[in-house]
């Protein structure tokens, strides 16, 4: 009877062994498909959102490949999900036999470089993103979600790190900023070798820009022009009116508190820009007289994009 009862336990035992092992593999695999990148995933950039992620999500993505250029994706989309994204790819300069890192993405101001220190080389990622602070709400969070692709060239976003600001933290010009960084050695085309990727994303606040107007003046104060002054994703260029000494630019602004204000700014030439110019008429290229001014616009979830204007004076 004995002899049986140990066999009996023993039986037991290599059970709850062999039990064991199996959950631990099934919560291995369940841990990979929540978010844990393979190891052959490349960081390639951030997706900056003011809601959390709550799981992986993947984007879809259109993929290129140039004349002795690098494969990379273009107009990726996270479809159903609002933020900022940013991410880089390598390119490859075949008449010089070395490569570089490009950024791309929703973010106007980033940029990519290949980096040396005394730890080795690595990859960084910088980017300057502006928000509008949400009207008559004390805190505003974002998320830097880390994002990867596969060697089956799937890109998709993990859940990452967060920061908000504090009260009375809305005013124009806050500024935050979050950062990831990761050990992953990555061999390019050229055989150098990076062993890390530093991505950083610097978001700064800028009053919610309703409408602006624009009045060229002449030197005794009359308006010869008045026009909406629309700025969008493209490099706008303002050929200025012959007898315009003057233009007058007027913006109203959504404050937090949820009031308006109406912001005035006077742009001339100061006469310290002149710019080679492309004439329309001839074809050729002319120095002009040249003042550049920055405005802001929308890009969707309380982001915005800026936008930087050329005004061209005429000739005297």
């Amino acid at each position: 009877m004995k002899k049986k009862k140990v066999t009996r336990i023993i039986q037991f035992l290599l059970t709850s062994i062999l039990l064991f092992g199996l959950l631990s593999l099934c919560s291995c695999t369940l841990a990979k498909k929540e978010g844990i990148p393979k190891e052959s995933d490349l960081l390639i950039g951030g997706f900056v959102t003011r809601a959390p992620l709550e799981e992986k999500i993947f984007a879809s993505a259109e993929w290129i490949k140039p004349i002795n250029g690098m494969r990379h994706p273009i107009e990726v989309d996270f479809e159903g999900i609002e933020g900022q994204l940013f991410y880089t790819y390598e390119l490859y300069f075949s008449d010089v036999e070395i490569s570089s890192i490009a950024c791309t993405g929703d973010v106007e101001n980033s940029i990519a470089n290949i980096r040396k220190d005394e730890n080795g080389e690595y990859i960084e990622m910088k980017a300057t993103l502006y928000y509008m602070p949400r009207v008559k709400e004390e805190i505003n969070v974002f998320y830097l979600n880390p994002v990867y692709v596969t060697a089956g060239e799937q890109i998709y976003a993990v859940p990452g790190k967060s920061i908000s600001t504090g009260g009375g933290m809305s005013s124009e010009g806050t500024k935050l900023s979050l950062s990831y960084s990761e050990e992953q050695t990555r061999t390019l085309v050229d055989e150098r070798t990076t062993n890390r990727v530093d991505i950083h994303a610097e978001l700064e606040a800028v009053y919610e820009p309703l409408n602006m107007y624009m009045y060229q003046m002449t030197e005794d104060h009359k308006v010869i022009k008045e026009e909406p002054f629309i700025s969008d994703r493209n490099f706008l260029k303002v050929e200025v009116e012959t007898d315009t000494a003057y233009v007058h630019m007027v913006t109203e602004q959504l404050l937090p508190n949820g009031k308006t204000i109406t912001i005035r700014q006077i742009i001339d030439w100061e006469g310290d820009k002149m710019e080679l110019y492309e004439d329309i008429d001839s074809d050729k290229m002319v120095e002009r007289k040249v003042t550049h001014y920055e405005s802001y616009y929308p890009v969707g979830d309380g982001f915005l994009n800026k936008d930087w204007t050329m005004f061209i004076w005429p000739e005297e």
